[in-house]
């Protein structure tokens, strides 16, 4: 029998603003050239930089703020060098993010009738042109295939977040709806923020630990199979495709190495590195966070492909070297994370590609 230990779910929404690329003069963060933005990635790259220090007063939600990427495979890829100490300098020119701690500390209500932990930590990630509010769960304890479906039906359809000294919890959307509000005040303009916000959310869930047995594809039965896939559609009715259509093999193609994914959600098996030797845990983890970085900087590129074909004429030449830099990101993948394949070869994806190619021009 198959007993899951350990489980990391990472969750984000998605917001796009041309406030600093479109303001004569955006304030209060260095994000409309390139000059300031790689200038902010040098000051806070080796050590946490509190808003206030940045800004000159407290933020309302966002609290110590720091490079938003890591030394690993896929900012290594994205970058096209290992030497991490001059990622700041690609800051612009790579479109990389600075991530943030929030001040608004939540649990997880209910968590007495479950017979396993879960412990969320709300996060930010910033942009020169928008953000996501990133929701971080740790599923420690015994659990199974079943709970982990159900822990995120919870997690999109109940009042499962619960803010430190307030009566009661909050669903999933409006704890992202107070994140927004605070993040628009402290750092996009506030009431002249004039955002676009993207209805599909990205889930990322993998298993980092079990005990004995695997979710075998050539073995689950059509009642698991229905349990699977509510671990990347969690809203609404049941998924009207069969199960295969939702699974891309990885290699080896043996059954035990895949993703399930639907829209920008998507839940990983690497059986594999599910064993615990050497590195595998931390080889587990990282495969885990590169999707999860990879789709959330994919969906940013594609929104601010989508802004950029409303702003207003003339467009700032700082708006135009990112659309090209999104655009270049998006048609040539350093990074060919099977997931982020898919995601850029989706219609939509094509289609804002066609779009900012003609908006930019010869």
């Amino acid at each position: 029998m198959m007993t899951l230990t350990e489980t990391r779910i990472e969750i984000a929404d998605q917001h796009t603003t041309l406030y600093y690329l479109e303001a004569a003069a955006p304030k209060p963060l260095p994000f409309g050239s390139e000059a300031a933005y790689c200038g902010l990635h040098k000051q806070i790259q080796n050590r946490p930089t509190g808003y206030a220090e940045l800004c000159g007063s407290d933020g309302s939600v966002l609290s110590q703020m720091r490079v938003g990427y890591r030394d690993n495979n896929y900012w290594t890829w994205v970058i096209g060098h290992g030497d991490s100490a001059t990622y700041p300098d690609y800051a612009w020119k790579r479109i990389l993010p600075v991530e943030s701690r929030l001040r608004i500390r939540i649990g997880f209500a209910g968590k007495n009738d479950l017979p396993f932990k879960v412990g969320p930590v709300p996060r930010a990630l910033l942009y020169p042109f928008g953000w996501s509010t990133w929701v971080s769960l740790l599923v420690t304890g015994p659990h199974s295939i079943e709970d982990l479906a159900d822990l995120l039906q919870a997690v999109f359809k109940e009042r499962r977040f619960q803010p430190e000294g307030e009566p009661s919890p909050l669903s999933l959307p409006f704890l992202f709806n107070r994140v927004a509000t605070g993040i628009r005040a402290d750092a996009f303009g506030g009431a002249q923020t004039r955002e676009f916000s993207n209805p599909e959310v990205v889930a990322v869930s993998t298993v980092l630990a079990k005990d004995g047995g695997s979710y075998s594809l050539g073995a689950v039965s059509s009642a698991e199979e229905a349990t699977m896939l509510r671990l990347v559609h969690p809203q609404g009715p049941p998924p009207a495709r069969s199960f295969r259509t939702y699974v891309r093999e990885l290699k080896p193609a043996n059954g035990v190495e895949y993703v399930l994914r639907s829209d920008r959600k998507r839940f990983l098996w690497v059986e594999h590195l599910l064993s615990p030797e050497g590195r595998n845990k931390a080889e587990l983890e990282c495969y885990h966070n590169n999707t999860f970085h990879s789709l959330v900087r994919a969906g940013h590129l594609q929104g601010l492909l989508d802004a950029a074909a409303t702003a207003q004429a003339p467009r700032a030449p700082a708006l135009d070297q990112l659309v090209s830099i999104a655009l270049s990101s998006l048609k040539v993948l350093n990074y060919r994370n099977a997931s982020l394949r898919d995601f850029v070869e989706e219609t939509s994806v094509q289609q804002s590609v066609t779009a900012a190619e003609k908006l930019l021009g010869p």
